[in-house]
């Protein structure tokens, strides 16, 4: 499988920057159980401790793995933090401003409420990002129709117009 080959290019790579290529080319595979099974290489020791957030960021971009990609990251916390520290944990946060709904804040807003979870020093990363959330929605909300509208008249011929 070709999430397979990668994995291996990775952990042959011979420079930061061919395993920053690697790391973010695996987190562009569109199926949940390819996005889990990256985030468990993140917890092992095959991947740096200071990278563990740049894959789920990229998960987290992606709409198609985004609600197991942040399962999976409320499930794993605890150990991402360890693994990770305050740094690390405060770019997953950060990350999480792409999850632009109001049940994704809500989930967001509500698992940090947790004072086991509680990031602590992230406390103003949280707060951001939890406002980059709403500012996201509010530009769908202003957007999605406009754009719409725009594709409708400019669409090629031909294509079949499904906004």
């Amino acid at each position: 499988m070709r999430f397979d080959k990668f994995i291996e290019k990775l952990e042959r790579s011979k420079t930061p920057e061919q395993r920053d290529h690697y790391l973010l080319a695996l987190a562009t595979f569109n199926k949940p159980a390819l996005a889990c099974k990256l985030m468990d290489l993140c917890l092992s020791n095959k991947i740096r401790a200071q990278d563990i957030w740049k894959p789920i960021r990229a998960l987290l971009s992606n709409p198609v793995v985004q609600e197991s990609s942040w399962n999976y990251i409320k499930e794993h916390w605890a150990a991402l933090h360890k693994k990770g520290g305050s740094l690390a944990t405060q770019r997953i946060i950060q990350s999480a401003a792409q999850l632009w709904s109001e049940h994704w804040h809500a989930d967001i807003s509500d698992f940090f409420k947790n004072p086991d979870i509680r990031p602590g020093g992230g406390m103003r990363t949280l707060a951001q990002t939890l406002e980059f959330i709403q500012v996201g929605i509010q530009f769908k909300k202003d957007q999605t129709s406009e754009l719409s509208n725009w594709l409708q008249k400019n669409a090629p011929p031909g294509v079949k117009k499904v906004f």
